[in-house]
Order: structure tokens, then C-alpha cells, then sequence
């Protein structure tokens, strides 16, 4: 399904692209985040903004979806730059920055 998100926004499919986010979202929630920071460097990768919201949303309510994953430091550095740059984050500073600087 996300192979197909991909080959739909490469060939410019903008409305099936957005049919294929919302049935990620609707019925594959569980994948999502169980590949979130795979699908998080995809967003940025494939300028897939209509999943941003999504994955925002999860961030805010989680950050230990990323910071305590074994992907986080596979993320690109833009990402990581966009996650710290959030103002939502439930974190201490100082902890944050020692999940950077691992």
C-alpha cells in the first residue's frame, strides 16, 4: 500500500495519493507506527505533506516513538531538525539532547 502511495505521487496521481494516505490512516494505523520513523523520513524524502499531520499528531503525543526507537538515528538530519524545531514536545530539553547525542 505505501509502495503504491509512492508510485502515485511520483506519476503526479495527487487524488489517489490522497485516497491511498487516508486508507493508511483509516485501516493500516498500526503499521504506521510500528514503521513510524521510516514512514517520518518518507514524508520529507517524498514530500508526502498529507501524511505530516498524521505523524505531527503522533509526535505530540508520543515522542517516545522516535527518541526511544532503534531507527531514530537512521533519521536524516532535516528530519531530525524538523522534530526538534517543535514547540509541542512533552520532553525535558536535556533530555531531548541526550537522545541527540547519542
Amino acid at each position: 500500500m505505501y509502495e503504491l502511495m509512492i508510485v502515485a505521487d511520483e506519476l503526479e496521481f495527487g487524488e489517489l495519493s490522497v485516497k491511498l494516505k487516508n486508507h493508511l490512516i483509516e485501516s493500516k494505523d498500526s503499521w504506521l507506527r510500528s514503521h513510524f520513523t521510516f514512514v517520518y523520513n518518507s514524508i520529507f524524502k517524498h514530500k508526502f505533506k498529507n501524511l505530516e499531520p498524521f505523524c505531527n499528531n503522533i509526535i505530540a503525543k508520543n515522542q517516545n516513538v522516535i527518541f526511544k526507537s532503534v531507527e531514530f538515528t537512521s533519521l536524516h538530519e532535516f528530519v531530525l531538525l524538523e522534530i526538534l524545531e517543535r514547540d509541542d514536545l512533552q520532553m525535558q530539553e536535556s533530555e531531548i539532547w541526550n537522545y541527540v547525542i547519542k
